[in-house]
C-alpha cells in the first residue's frame, strides 16, 4: 500500500434526521469544543461526552456536555439511554482520540479502544434506524501521524490503529451508515483540524474509508 494524496472533498451538505443528535466522544483533545461549536453553528444538535480522564471542557457555545466516570459498559449503556431520553436518538457519532502518550500498549489507550468497540455496539440501532431516515454517519479521528501510520520517523502507540481498524469493519457490516477513519497529524493546529473533520462529514463520496490531513494536505491509501 501507498500514500495517494487527495483534492479537499466537494462538500454536500447535509441535516440529521429529524429529532436526532451528533455525538461526540471527546478524550480531551483541544478541538473538542471548536467541533461543537462549528457543528452546533450548522443547526446541528450536539452532546459532548466528556471520557474518563479528559479534562473539563470550557464553553462549548450552547451544546450540552457531559461526563463520563469510567469505561464501564453499563455505565454506558445507562448514559446512552439517558441521553435517548432527553436529547433524542444519536443519528451521528464522531470519536476523538488524543495523541498518544508515548507508551506502545499504554493503559489508558487500551481501555479507550475497548471503550470503542463497546459503543459502536450500542449505537449500531440508533446509528443504522437514523440511516432509514436521513444521512447517519459513525467518524473516528485518530493522530498518528496525519498519514495513516505511514509516516517517516513518527511514533505513536500500536494499539491506536485498532481505532482505524474498527472503522473500517464497520463500513463493511453497516452499508448504510457513512463511516470514515480520519488521521490528523498531532501538529495540526486545532482549527485544521476541525476543518478537516467537518470536510469528511460532508464528503459524498463514499468509497473513501480512510484519510489523513497534515500540513502538506489530505491522503488515502492505494493498492
Amino acid at each position: 500500500m501507498r500514500l495517494t494524496a487527495l483534492p479537499a472533498p466537494d462538500l454536500l451538505e447535509f441535516s440529521l434526521p429529524e429529532g436526532h443528535i451528533c455525538l461526540i466522544a471527546d478524550e480531551g483533545t483541544p478541538a473538542g469544543s471548536e467541533l461543537a461549536r462549528s457543528l452546533t453553528a450548522r443547526g446541528w444538535r450536539v452532546v459532548t461526552l466528556r471520557l474518563p480522564g479528559a479534562a473539563p471542557a470550557p464553553d462549548n457555545f450552547g451544546s450540552t456536555t457531559l461526563s463520563l466516570e469510567d469505561w464501564n459498559e453499563t455505565r454506558l449503556v445507562n448514559r446512552l439511554a439517558a441521553l435517548e431520553r432527553d436529547h433524542g436518538p444519536v443519528g451521528g457519532f464522531i470519536h476523538l482520540q488524543p495523541a498518544g502518550d508515548g507508551e506502545w500498549f499504554g493503559a489508558r489507550e487500551k481501555a479507550g479502544l475497548k471503550w470503542l468497540f463497546l459503543a459502536a455496539k450500542h449505537l449500531k440501532r440508533s446509528l443504522n434506524e437514523a440511516a432509514q431516515r436521513g444521512h447517519s454517519f459513525f467518524v473516528t479521528i485518530t493522530r498518528l501521524d496525519g498519514q495513516l501510520g505511514l509516516g517517516q520517523g513518527s511514533t505513536y502507540p500500536a494499539v491506536n490503529g485498532g481505532v482505524m481498524g474498527l472503522t473500517k469493519t464497520l463500513n463493511l457490516e453497516w452499508p448504510q451508515v457513512f463511516c470514515r477513519a480520519v488521521d490528523v497529524s498531532p501538529t495540526l493546529a486545532p482549527e485544521r483540524v476541525v476543518e478537516a473533520i467537518v470536510a469528511e462529514l460532508h464528503d459524498p463520496n463514499r468509497l473513501i474509508v480512510e484519510s489523513g490531513w497534515n500540513e502538506q494536505g489530505r491522503f488515502t491509501l492505494s493498492a
